[in-house]
């Protein structure tokens, strides 16, 4: 299933950089209150991607 096997390379890579992303953004923010909404945001980014590769037909 080499389609699958794509999906689970994007999805990871695409986790990687939200960690990343949410790393750099966390430190520059002062108030925690803030830092948790990113991550927040990131989380249903994450899962409405996932959601939208689902959705693709599997050849």
């Amino acid at each position: 299933m080499p389609h699958f096997n794509k999906f689970l390379l994007e999805w990871m890579k695409q986790k990687l950089l939200n960690e990343k992303f949410k790393k750099k953004a966390c430190k520059g923010m002062l108030h925690p209150l803030k830092c948790l909404l990113v991550e927040t945001k990131f989380n249903l980014y994450a899962d409405i991607w996932t959601l939208e590769q689902t959705k693709l037909p599997v050849r």
